[in-house]
């Protein structure tokens, strides 16, 4: 399969720290590719030198086969590459669809997000797709600030869909979702993973091995295996450092 997103020898170091520790591994492209590990593994550092938000120590990212590292996030973006952080961040005193329709504008190089999207209409178009393909069309006009954590997530969602993204990174997503807003969200992402390249971090398990096609698992920084759902399921070192290991394991 073809990578939609290559890491090649990547490393990050904070001080003495050693974050990402010469990690080499591809994304393939039409497939929900999901990355497990424990707390402190590096997932989200990870993320964080894909986009741009970290200057790597050393190595390449290829995204589309062109090296992105040391490019600024915002060319990053423009370039088809988007993602949602852990802390959830929208504009809490407006609605919906204007959350959405600034991100849009942003992204289409309008420079007032404040004029009529009416003059626009290929921003009206593409916040009706993004209202839809998220499910946030029956919360079109509610205020941002009075979602549920869950669609407050699916909004965040939403905003990184502003710019027809060819991959998406989801940072755990359903975190801290009840079980109904868990169902509904992980719906959202399996019906956007048919039409755009996902990798999400997420420490639900069950979630990842239901919904994901390939799994990547980090620990300690590096990279411990990838592999089908079935077979990191089964492996020894992703039980021992991650899922954990049977009492009776000798």
């Amino acid at each position: 399969m073809t990578a939609i997103l290559s890491v090649q020898n990547l490393t990050k170091r904070f001080g003495g720290l050693t974050a990402v520790d010469n990690i080499s591994v591809d994304f393939p492209q039409g497939i929900l590719n999901a990355v497990i590990g424990p707390n402190g593994a590096g997932k989200t550092t990870l993320f964080n030198l894909i986009t741009g938000m970290t200057p790597a120590t050393s190595g390449r990212v290829l995204f589309d086969g062109d090296d992105i590292v040391g490019k600024p996030t915002h060319e990053i973006v423009s370039r088809g590459l988007s993602r949602t952080l852990q802390i959830k961040s929208v504009f809490g005193g407006m609605s919906v669809m204007d959350n959405i329709r600034i991100a849009v504008f942003a992204h289409q190089g309008i420079s007032n997000p404040l004029r009529s999207s009416q003059r626009y209409p290929s921003v009206t178009q593409r916040v009706q797709e993004i209202l839809e393909d998220t499910g946030l069309h029956r919360l079109a006009h509610a205020n941002a600030g009075a979602l549920s954590y869950g669609d407050v997530a699916l909004l965040e969602i939403a905003l990184a869909l502003a710019n027809k993204p060819r991959l998406l990174l989801l940072d755990e997503p359903i975190c801290g979702m009840s079980p109904s807003e868990t169902e509904r969200t992980v719906e959202h992402i399996v019906r956007l993973a048919k039409t755009t390249n996902i990798i999400l971090i997420e420490h639900d398990m069950e979630v990842v091995f239901a919904i994901s096609g390939l799994i990547t698992v980090m620990a300690q920084g590096q990279l411990l295996m990838q592999g089908a759902p079935d077979d990191v399921s089964k492996d020894g070192r992703v039980q021992e450092v991650y899922l954990g290991v049977p009492e009776d394991a000798e």
